[in-house]
């Protein structure tokens, strides 16, 4: 991801991408916020119990997530914020936070119209 973002930063029609942040909602149980800046910083506000059981076959540890995010967003350069507004089943959880992360990252990416997306007129 790192190249493609790079790539993004120094194209020649870098003026039209359509934004370098989002924020989206997966099922409002999910709140995924972005920055494709190149400063990697992750805030992970999802809390699974230690009692939590694996998922899926191989079993998959829920509390592994924020560490799969963390290398996610220091080896992407971007600045991630993943937090639980409401749910219990892991599984869903999980699921809302990686669509969520998906589509926001879909929304950031997307060049569109000749127009600055930035608050301060440059990229």
């Amino acid at each position: 991801l790192r190249p493609c973002v790079h790539r993004l930063r120094h194209r020649r029609d870098r003026r039209r991408l359509r934004s370098r942040g989002l924020r989206h909602r997966h099922g409002r149980q999910v709140e995924v916020a972005l920055d494709l800046s190149g400063r990697a910083f992750l805030h992970y506000d999802v809390e699974f119990g230690p009692e939590t059981a694996a998922l899926g076959n191989p079993p998959f540890e829920p509390q592994l997530a924020e560490e799969f995010w963390r290398a996610f967003a220091h080896s992407a350069a971007i600045t991630l914020h993943i937090s639980l507004k409401y749910g219990r089943n892991p599984h869903h959880v999980l699921e809302a936070s990686f669509k969520g992360v998906a589509r926001a990252l879909r929304e950031a990416v997307r060049i569109e119209g000749t127009e600055v997306p930035s608050t301060k007129g440059v990229l």
